[in-house]
C-alpha cells in the first residue's frame, strides 16, 4: 500500500531526530507493550514559510516511524495523508476529511497502525455535534465540523483488541468542547478492554472537556502529572515557552503506563520544531487477569 519515503529526506532527518527527544522518549516496545503517539501535524499552509510542510515532512515521518506503534494525528489534509502513506510503508491507516464530502480539501484527524502488529476489526469516523452520523454535521456553537476518528485493533502480539479514538475539538467554543467529550464518554461507554482516547483537546488538563473524561468517566492522563508541571503542547511555532498544554493521550480499561514523553522537543534539520504542536507520546501495557473485550462499534 505505501512506498518508502526518498533515502536522502530520511537520511537528512535521522540526525536531527537523535539529538533532539527528550530523555523520557519511549524505549521500544516489548512484546506485551505498544508505543501511541498524538501528534497535531500542522495542515500544509504554505504561509508557514521554514516551517511550512515540505520542511517537516521528512522529520514527521521519521519520529512516526521510530517512536510509534499507533498514531493519532490532526489537521492532516489529503495531500499530506498521502505523503504519510509513502513515507511510512509498515503503517496501515485509517483517513476521513471533516467536510460532508468526503473528496474534499479538508482536514482529517487518522489513526494509523503497524500492520505487522495490528489487524482491523472494524474503524469509522463520526461528527462531535448532536447527529453524529451525518457527515459535516456541527452542533453547539462549534465554528467547524468536528470528527472522531475510531478503529478496533488486535494486537497479534497478545490477542488484546485496543479502542482508540482520535479527535481535534473546536478551537472557539467551550460548550461544543465540553459536549464533544460528553458524546465520546457516551460513544466508549459499553467498550472492554483498553480504550486509549487521544489528540488535541484545544482545553487544558483543568479544562471541563479533559476533567469531564477523568473525573466522571474513569479515564486517566498518561501523562501523569500534575496540571502546574505539565510541559506545554502547542508552541505556535515559538522559539520558547510557556507554552499551553492542550495535547493528551488518556486511557481507561485493563491498561498500565510503561513510560510516557510529554511534548519531545523534535526539531527538523533546519532547526524548526516538527510541527507547531509537540508530539505526546506513551508505552502502555495490557494487564491480562482482565475481562477479555467486548467488541462494540461506538
Amino acid at each position: 500500500m505505501y512506498s518508502r519515503i526518498a533515502t536522502l529526506l530520511l537520511a537528512a532527518s535521522s540526525f536531527a531526530i537523535a539529538s533532539a527527544h527528550e530523555a523520557t522518549t519511549p524505549e521500544p516496545s516489548a512484546p506485551d507493550q505498544i508505543r501511541v503517539v498524538s501528534l497535531n501535524i500542522r495542515l500544509d499552509h504554505r504561509g508557514d514559510g521554514e516551517n511550512r510542510w515540505s520542511k517537516r515532512r521528512a522529520t514527521v515521518a521519521e519520529y512516526l516511524a521510530a517512536e510509534s506503534d499507533v498514531a493519532g494525528l490532526q489537521e492532516v489534509l489529503p495531500n499530506q495523508w498521502e505523503h504519510l502513506r509513502a513515507d511510512l510503508p509498515d503503517f496501515d491507516g485509517l483517513f476521513r476529511v471533516r467536510h460532508a464530502n468526503p473528496d474534499a480539501r479538508d482536514e482529517a484527524c487518522p489513526i494509523i497502525w503497524r500492520r505487522d502488529r495490528f489487524s482491523k476489526i472494524d474503524a469509522g469516523t463520526y461528527w462531535l455535534s448532536e447527529t453524529p452520523d451525518q457527515p459535516g454535521s456541527q452542533s453547539w456553537d462549534s465554528s467547524l465540523p468536528r470528527i472522531v476518528t475510531w478503529v478496533n485493533l488486535r494486537d497479534l502480539e497478545t490477542d488484546t483488541v485496543w479502542h482508540f479514538s482520535n479527535l481535534h475539538y473546536d478551537h472557539r467554543s467551550a460548550q461544543a468542547r465540553e459536549q464533544s467529550s460528553r458524546l465520546i464518554a457516551t460513544k466508549t461507554a459499553d467498550l472492554r478492554g483498553p480504550v486509549v482516547v487521544l489528540g488535541d483537546f484545544n482545553a487544558g488538563i483543568d479544562a471541563p472537556p479533559v476533567r469531564l473524561l477523568i473525573d466522571e468517566h474513569g479515564f486517566a492522563d498518561t501523562a501523569g502529572l500534575k496540571a502546574d508541571k505539565l510541559p506545554g503542547t502547542f508552541n505556535g511555532w515559538r522559539p520558547e515557552g510557556p507554552f499551553p498544554h492542550i495535547d493528551f493521550i488518556l486511557i481507561r480499561g485493563p491498561v498500565e503506563i510503561s513510560s510516557a514523553a510529554v511534548a519531545p522537543r523534535v526539531r527538523t534539520p533546519s532547526g524548526g520544531w516538527i510541527s507547531d504542536h509537540f508530539p505526546v507520546a506513551t508505552t502502555l501495557r495490557f494487564l491480562p487477569t482482565s475481562p477479555p473485550h467486548r467488541d462494540r462499534t461506538p
